[in-house]
């Protein structure tokens, strides 16, 4: 993992005075805050990266803070042998049970064909079971097994912990703030990306 240094901070083994360290950057622009420099190897010794004009960007800045949350939660599903996208679904079936497929694609974006080889996975594993639904005859429903139930639970209260450790440097109100926000950002989308890839659809 890249390292965070303060600009100004001695590389190892080099005294303050003599360090000589390269930044990658455009000559004459404003110096970056020390939090924009991002500490990396080269043949040259310790370079420092300006990522400011990047730092600039919502999308970026949600990308680095996405990858490092997915990270925690990752090792978290590692224990259960479930993708990321493998809990969405399950997480979708305990609020709404008996969701179909077709109305499962249009919630996470995915094609019918791969969210057919995911649906096939879960039923292997004895996660979910298709039911007739009550209320329309014509059509299965998406159910959570007894199983699948008592799985679901286990891996929320686990990615829940994840995400706590992940996002540690804030407070509870500061975490609810960040939700918020997120929330009326991607509530206001124009476009919609998968919410389960499709590599995970059809692993």
């Amino acid at each position: 993992m890249p390292k965070q240094r303060t600009q100004g901070d001695p590389v190892p083994g080099r005294s303050a005075k003599s360090s000589n360290v390269a930044r990658i950057g455009e000559r004459g622009r404003a110096t970056p805050a020390p939090a924009d420099l991002t500490e990396v190897q080269s043949s040259r010794g310790v370079v420092l990266v300006d990522q400011s004009d990047l730092y600039e960007l919502v999308g970026y800045s949600c990308r680095r803070a996405h990858t490092h949350v997915l990270g925690y939660a990752a090792d978290a599903l590692a224990t259960y042998d479930l993708p990321p996208g493998w809990f969405t679904v399950l997480s979708l079936l305990v609020r709404n049970p008996g969701l179909s497929s077709r109305q499962m694609c249009q919630v996470l974006g995915v094609k019918p064909p791969n969210f057919v080889a995911l649906v096939s996975a879960f039923e292997a594993r004895g996660l979910i079971e298709r039911r007739v639904h009550p209320e329309d005859r014509r059509s299965l429903g998406l159910y959570l097994t007894a199983s699948g139930r008592k799985l679901a639970k286990g891996v929320r209260d686990d990615v829940l912990r994840a995400e706590r450790e992940a996002t540690s440097m804030l407070d509870d109100e500061e975490r609810r703030t960040l939700l918020s926000l997120l929330r009326r950002v991607f509530e206001g989308r124009r476009h919609d990306s998968p919410l389960v890839d499709d590599d995970e659809a059809v692993a």
